[in-house]
Formats: structure tokens, C-alpha cells, sequence
């Protein structure tokens, strides 16, 4: 698990760091948002029906960590094109790491503080090899320690939930942490407050989120302030992709869905749509940023 996970912290390190690790104590309990507790089981029960349903499945949580509780307030789904089978799962971590962007974008202390998957049977516990990954992933999480949940569909007729156990009809998660050092993982409570699955506007375009997540990614390394958004209003839903050019209040913008991307010039009161004749999303940004460049130079020459 511990190759694409590392992939997952687009952010720079100091950001990650902004208390002490003596800020911290050993977690105690983890709080789960309403919102992320119905994305884990929905999700869950959906998949069990689709055609992949004999595969593990599972989420990233991205929220915040306090002194000795973390609070889950985003479940990022492992999606469409994760690599998967009935005893392994590996992530699309490029369309998580986008998504993580879109999430952050509106509140920057959000970080990811763990990972929630599913066993086949009733292994309720993380296995060995869950283990050999997660010692060595938690060093890079907040305080050191991490949150981890098994989920499995083996619940009893009448089972109760215990402290770290929650149950929904025959599915049900076993959460844990572990923290680095840790031979053993520790049984974690668990408990659910009001709030949103603050990861669901990402979901909406999940699929244009895989399919676009490389290049996407690449302009926000590349460029500084992109802005990212879910367009609700679009037909499909679609994401923005905002960039804004430098030494000017000029921008481009790109929209993405599933079946087109589709890119804007604006100067703050102007827009107009541009066709680049490119199909690859980063040439024809640079396309463009080049014709505006030739333009401004055109506009000092006769001024």
C-alpha cells in the first residue's frame, strides 16, 4: 500500500508540520462527520452489487488532527481505475491527489489522517502486509499516527457496535491506529457528529477527475495560484481549471468533463472561448499563454 500512498502529499512537508510533535498525544478516538460515516457504508453496500463487488475497496480520509483525536470530515473513494482484487487494492492516487487539491483549496489545514478498506470473509483486522506499509506511511501524517478502518460484511443478526466498531445491517468497520514505532495496531473508538462528506463535490466529477488527473496536476505544480472548481450548473458538472497569467488581470480557463475540454480567455470582464487545435491539455495551455504573449508584445510595439 505504501508506494501510492506516498503519492498522495502533493503538499510540501513544512505545511504537514505546523505544531510540534509534542502538540500531540496519542490518539484516542476518531470522530467521523455524518456525511463521511453514509459516503463509507453507501459506498460500501453499492459495491458489494457492481460487477466488481468480489474486490477490496476503499477510501482515504483527509480532516483534521487535534491533540488526541482526529476528526474525518472527507472519504475520497479509490476509484473507477484502481488496481484491485479479492486480497489487494491499489488507489488511483493521481485523481486523490487532485481531489485532495480541490479540498484543500477551501480549507488549507486539512490533511489526510488515514485509510479505510475493505477484507474479504471476516478478517477484521489489518493484515500483516497492511502493517509492513502503514509503519513506515504513518511517519509522514500529523503527530505520527494514523487512523485505519477494516471493513467487512460479516455483522451478526443483532451484533452491537463496540467502541471501535460500527455496524449497519451485515457491513460493518473495525477502526484502528497506529502510530510510528507501533508493533501492533491499537483499537481506535469511534464516534459520528453532524457534518458534510466534504469530498462529495469532487465525487460528482470523479470520472473526469481520473481521466484529466495527470495534466491537471501538472499545471498546479507548474503554474502558481491555479484555481480549481466544480461547476455544478455545467450540463454534466464540469471542472474548472483557472490560471491565472502573470504581470496581468488576464486568465485562462479550461473545463473539463467527460466528453470535452473546452478552454476560455477572460480579462476580468471579457471572455472568449478558444480552440487551441490540441488535443493534449498541457501543449495547448502553453499554445495559448504563447499567442497571448505574441499579442501583448504586438500591443507595445504600436503603442
Amino acid at each position: 500500500m505504501l508506494g501510492w500512498l506516498k503519492s498522495l502529499f502533493f503538499w510540501r512537508k513544512p505545511q504537514l508540520a505546523t505544531a510540534t510533535p509534542s502538540a500531540f498525544a496519542a490518539l484516542e478516538r476518531i470522530i467521523l462527520t455524518d456525511g463521511v460515516a453514509r459516503t463509507l457504508f453507501e459506498d460500501y453496500r453499492a459495491h458489494r452489487k457492481s460487477v466488481r463487488g468480489d474486490e477490496e475497496i476503499g477510501w482515504v480520509l483527509m480532516g483534521l488532527r487535534q491533540r488526541s483525536e482526529a476528526i474525518a470530515m472527507a472519504a475520497l473513494p479509490a476509484g473507477a481505475e484502481r488496481d484491485a482484487g479479492a486480497a489487494h487494492i491499489r488507489f488511483n492516487a493521481d485523481a486523490q491527489a487532485l481531489a485532495s487539491r480541490i479540498i484543500r483549496q477551501k480549507d488549507k489545514r486539512l490533511q489526510i489522517i488515514g485509510v479505510v478498506h475493505t477484507h474479504p470473509g471476516s478478517l477484521r483486522t489489518p493484515s500483516d502486509g497492511d502493517r509492513h506499509g502503514d509503519r513506515d506511511w504513518v511517519s509522514r501524517l500529523r503527530g505520527g499516527e494514523g487512523v485505519f478502518a477494516i471493513g467487512t460484511a460479516d455483522a451478526r443478526a443483532g451484533e452491537p457496535a463496540g467502541a471501535g466498531l460500527q455496524i449497519e445491517g451485515e457491513l460493518c468497520f473495525s477502526w484502528y491506529a497506529l502510530a510510528v514505532g507501533d508493533e501492533r495496531y491499537r483499537r481506535l473508538p469511534v464516534q459520528v457528529t453532524l457534518g458534510a462528506d466534504l469530498a462529495l463535490p469532487a465525487r460528482s466529477v470523479w470520472e473526469t477527475l481520473e481521466a484529466y488527473a495527470e495534466p491537471i496536476n501538472r499545471l498546479c505544480r507548474q503554474f502558481n495560484g491555479v484555481l480549481l472548481d466544480v461547476v455544478s450548473d455545467d450540463p454534466e458538472n464540469a471542472l474548472s481549471v483557472q490560471i491565472a497569467v502573470a504581470d496581468s488581470d488576464q486568465n485562462i480557463r479550461v473545463l473539463f468533463n467527460q466528453h470535452e475540454v473546452r478552454y476560455y480567455w477572460s480579462d476580468g470582464s471579457n471572455v472568449s472561448a478558444i480552440d487551441p487545435h490540441e488535443p493534449h491539455v498541457l501543449r495547448a495551455v502553453y499554445l495559448i499563454l504563447a499567442e497571448m504573449a505574441k499579442e501583448a508584445e504586438r500591443s507595445l510595439v504600436e503603442s
